[in-house]
């Protein structure tokens, strides 16, 4: 499967999910939104870095930057 074609399965299960605005959802976007949400669920950020596949803490760190009280607020406006 190419990426083109991955991205475009994405994009319809995000409409198939009726999601507000699918287009803007990608691979990334679904990546980001899970290394938030394990970080607010209090994982252990080793374990985060791992799961990530990054190579330095300092990458993976970057979540810890993260304003939760807005992801709370995205989060019950957008999920169904």
């Amino acid at each position: 499967m190419t990426r083109q074609a991955t991205l475009l399965k994405i994009k319809e299960a995000a409409a198939a999910a009726g999601l507000a605005s699918p287009d803007q959802i990608s691979p990334h976007v679904l990546r980001h939104a899970f290394a938030v949400h394990m970080h607010s669920g209090d994982i252990d950020l080793r374990v985060l870095q791992e799961l990530l596949g990054h190579a330095s803490i300092k990458t993976t760190q970057i979540y810890t930057h993260l304003d939760t009280s807005r992801l709370h607020h995205m989060v019950h406006d957008l999920h169904p």
